[in-house]
């Protein structure tokens, strides 16, 4: 059986729960990263909003995965607002947008 679906029968996987989409050794651990990853994860929000759309639940859930596998990985998260309101107002709409994307991953 393997429980987690990594390809690694459970009886021989050192690491177990591995998050689906995540290569793996054969002792059924992520393989080490050994060059530089780049995930380009565009989120758009609604006019004045700061709420995920379900849309992009997916791709989110792929980041969370990579994450989840490589927990000493960094990150870097940019948000951009459009012309609309006050530079103030756009700048409190962004934290509240990046702290909503923040918390998913």
């Amino acid at each position: 059986m393997d429980s987690d679906g990594d390809g690694v029968y459970d009886d021989r996987d050192k690491c177990p729960n591995t998050p689906r989409g995540i290569k793996v050794d054969s002792s059924g651990c992520p393989v080490p990263l050994t060059d530089k990853v780049v995930i380009d994860l565009k989120v758009e929000f609604d006019f004045d909003k700061a709420e995920i759309k379900s849309v992009y639940n997916d791709h989110l859930q792929k980041v969370a995965n990579f994450l989840s596998a490589y927990p000493n990985a960094e990150g870097v998260i940019e948000g951009h607002t459009d012309s609309m309101g006050t530079e103030e107002y756009n700048h409190k709409l962004l934290i509240r947008e990046l702290k909503v994307s923040g918390s998913i991953l």
